[in-house]
C-alpha cells in the first residue's frame, strides 16, 4: 500500500507498506495474466485474498510504455490495479548500497532497501492527486505522456558487459570465476543476499559461454536479483531460474522462482501460503 504518511510545513512524507505475499512478475506474466480471464482472476483473487501486493518496476514501466498496443496496455493496467501495489528498486548496486547503509547503523528502523522511493516520488509527489486512491497505473500514464522519464532509463549492460568480455577472455580470470561461483554455492546464506546474488550472476554469465545477452535481455538480470531476494514468489525467463537454481540458494532465503511452463504450479503454491502459515496480516 502507497500512501501519505505525514504532511507538514516541511513537506509530505510517503509511505509504501506491503503484506505478504510479495509477487513480483516479468512482462510474460503480465502479459499472460492480463491476456486471459480465467488466469488473471484467479491471481488477483488468491493474492487479494492473502492481502498481499505485486510489486512494479521501473523496467516493467519501461516495457508496458513501450507497447504499441494500447488495449494491451489497458489490460496490464487493470490487472496491475485490481491488486495491491508498490514499487520495487530492481537496480541491484542501489539496493546494495542502501543494505550496506542499515548496516553501518546496525538498524533496521529505516525505509525497505528495495522499495524504489525515487519512483514514489516522481508519481505520488507530481503526479497524484493526494484526494484520490493511488494506482500504479497512474505511473504508467505519465509515462506514456511522456513525463518523468529521466530518471529511469537503465544502461545496466554498459556497465556490466565489459566485465563479462574480459573474462571469458583470459582463461585465468574465467578459472577464478568458475571458483569462485562453486564456494558461492556451497556458502551458508546470509540475508539479505543480493551481492552474493549478483556476483553468482555475473560469474554465471561469464563461465556459461554459449549464453548470448542481446540488449534488451540485460533486463533480465534486473528482474530476477532484487526481486529474487525480496520477494516470496517471481516469474522470469527459464534461463533464469535455471540461474537461481545453480547458485544453491533456496527459499526461505529466497523467493521460489517460475519460468513459462509453471504458472499453474505458481498459482497452487501462492494459494498455500496462507495455509503454511506464511501470511503475516
Amino acid at each position: 500500500m502507497i500512501r501519505y504518511k505525514e504532511v507538514t510545513d516541511k513537506g509530505i512524507e510517503i509511505e509504501q507498506s506491503s503484506g505478504r505475499p510479495l509477487v513480483y512478475l516479468d512482462n510474460w506474466a503480465l502479459n499472460i495474466f492480463s491476456g486471459d480471464d480465467s488466469l488473471g482472476n484467479n491471481f488477483i483473487n488468491i493474492l487479494n485474498r492473502l492481502k498481499g501486493a505485486l510489486l512494479v518496476s521501473f523496467v516493467n514501466l519501461i516495457e508496458i510504455t513501450n507497447r504499441k498496443d494500447d488495449k494491451q496496455v489497458s489490460k496490464i493496467m487493470k490487472l496491475i490495479d485490481s491488486v495491491d501495489g508498490g514499487f520495487i528498486d530492481v537496480t541491484p548496486s542501489s539496493v546494495i548500497r542502501k543494505e550496506e547503509e542499515i548496516k553501518i547503523r546496525k538498524s533496521f528502523n529505516f525505509n525497505n532497501p528495495c522499495v524504489d522511493y525515487e519512483l514514489l516520488k516522481n508519481y505520488i509527489l507530481y503526479a497524484h492527486n493526494p484526494l484520490k486512491q493511488f494506482r500504479i497505473s497512474e505511473a504508467v500514464l505519465e509515462l506514456k505522456n511522456g513525463m518523468g522519464t529521466e530518471g529511469i532509463k537503465e544502461k545496466y549492460e554498459e556497465n556490466i558487459f565489459p566485465v563479462i568480455k574480459k573474462a571469458r577472455n583470459d582463461a585465468k580470470i574465467l578459472i577464478k570465476a568458475k571458483n569462485r561461483f562453486k564456494r558461492n554455492k556451497m556458502a551458508i546464506p546470509i540475508a539479505p543476499c543480493t551481492k552474493r546474488l549478483l556476483s553468482q550472476c555475473i560469474d554465471y554469465i561469464a563461465i556459461n559461454e554459449e549464453m548470448k545477452m542481446g540488449n534488451k535481455e540485460w533486463r533480465d538480470v534486473l528482474h530476477t536479483i532484487v526481486p529474487v531476494v525480496y520477494c516470496d514468489f517471481v516469474l522470469i525467463d527459464s534461463r533464469w531460474t535455471n540461474f537461481i537454481k545453480a547458485t544453491g540458494l533456496k527459499t526461505p532465503n529466497i523467493a521460489k522462482v517460475y519460468n513459462q511452463r509453471e504458472i499453474e504450479m505458481f498459482l497452487k503454491d501462492l494459494e498455500c501460503f496462507e495455509i503454511k502459515g506464511h501470511n503475516t496480516n
